[in-house]
Formats: C-alpha cells, structure tokens, sequence
C-alpha cells in the first residue's frame, strides 16, 4: 500500500505563477466547427441515413416480391407435376389390373377412384385437424382474462 504522506502535497514546494486570465478572447481558428453548421450538417447526415436507408428497403421488398411471386409460380408448377404423377400411377395400377385380367376396366377405374377419393378424405381430415390452430385460442383466452381484470 502507498503511503498517505507521500500523496499528500509539501505546502513548502514552490508552485509555478498562475497565468492571468486576460478579458480579451482569442478568436477561434477559422476551421472550427460552428454550432449552427454542426447542427445543421447532422440533420443532413440523418436524413441521408434515412433516405439510404428507406431506398434499401424498397429496394429489398420489391426483391422480396419478385421472389415470392418466382416460389408461387414454382409451387403451382410442383403441384400440376405431382397431379400429373398421381394420374400417371394410378392409370399405371389401372392398366396392370386389366392386362393381367385381374379385374376389368369398369372395377379398375371404380378402385382408381377410390383411393383418390380416400387419399384426399385423409388430407380433409389433417386440414380440419390443423385448422384448430388458427383460432388463436390462447390469445382469445388471454384477451378475455385481460379484459375480465379491467372491468
């Protein structure tokens, strides 16, 4: 630990003389800033930021657009492909059945039917399940516990 006399000042040190203050100021240099100008060059500086800034996003939700139109486009190209294929197997099953005298073209194409009737009662049955979901229950009930407490 330091010793506390030896931060303590000698009163007996002799101390260089005090400038005198003069009440004449020296002007300031001429590139100093001014506080008008600083002023006036931030709001500049913010509002380019701002305009840099708004362009950007323009610019990127008009990307965001373009793209989601190109994955929309995409997407319903996907789904005529798997229609397309699920046609194409079931007219495959359709004809193995009849060639090979399983059963005829009639009870081919009622089973054909049948199966797409059922795969596509399965996907109601998984939509009506999923769309529980989009009654935002939670929130209701927390809107109505909150509105319970104010009255």
């Amino acid at each position: 630990m330091r010793d506390l006399d030896s931060l303590s000042v000698d009163a007996a040190q002799p101390t260089e003389p005090r400038k005198e203050r003069s009440d004449a100021r020296e002007p300031l240099p001429s590139d100093a800033p001014q506080p008008a100008g600083t002023v006036s060059a931030l709001i500049a500086s913010v509002r380019a930021f701002g305009e840099r800034l708004f362009s950007l996003v323009i610019l990127e939700g008009k990307q965001a657009g373009v793209s989601l139109a190109f994955m929309l486009g995409f997407g319903v190209a996907a789904a005529v492909l798997v229609i397309t294929g699920w046609l194409a197997l079931i007219a495959c099953v359709v004809v193995a059945l009849v060639e090979n005298d399983i059963m005829g073209w009639p009870w081919a194409l009622v089973i054909a039917a049948f199966l797409s009737f059922a795969g596509a009662a399965g996907l109601v049955v998984l939509l009506m399940q999923r769309s529980k979901d989009l009654l935002f229950t939670a929130t209701r009930r927390q809107l109505r516990s909150d509105q319970t407490r104010e009255a």
